[in-house]
């Protein structure tokens, strides 16, 4: 350990891996469920129970964490400051502690 910093060398190695991982994780599920909800009409959404507001609101959220994959990738640029993850708290509800 060293002066000042809590943990070790492992400790910090093995979460930075650990978050790099469920990072990529997420965003393949991300890319998943973004093309489940653009093969799928609305209304089968709404056959399953869902308002049209909820599937309003979730294709919301998975298109901006579409943006926000194909920001960091590379693969487009945000032009102006924008809150891509409103849409996400929304569906997600408190944020998580760590």
């Amino acid at each position: 350990m060293s002066a000042g910093i809590p943990l070790t060398k492992a400790q910090l190695d093995s979460d930075m891996g650990q978050t790099a991982g469920l990072l990529r994780k997420v965003f393949a599920r991300i890319e998943l469920l973004q093309h489940c909800m653009l093969i799928h009409p609305d209304q089968d959404f709404i056959n399953l129970g869902y308002s049209q507001a909820e599937v309003n609101q979730f294709k919301a959220a998975f298109n901006d964490g579409l943006t926000i994959l194909q920001a960091a990738t590379g693969l487009t640029t945000i032009p102006v400051a924008t809150n891509l993850m409103a849409n996400l708290d929304l569906l997600a509800g408190d944020l998580v502690q760590f």
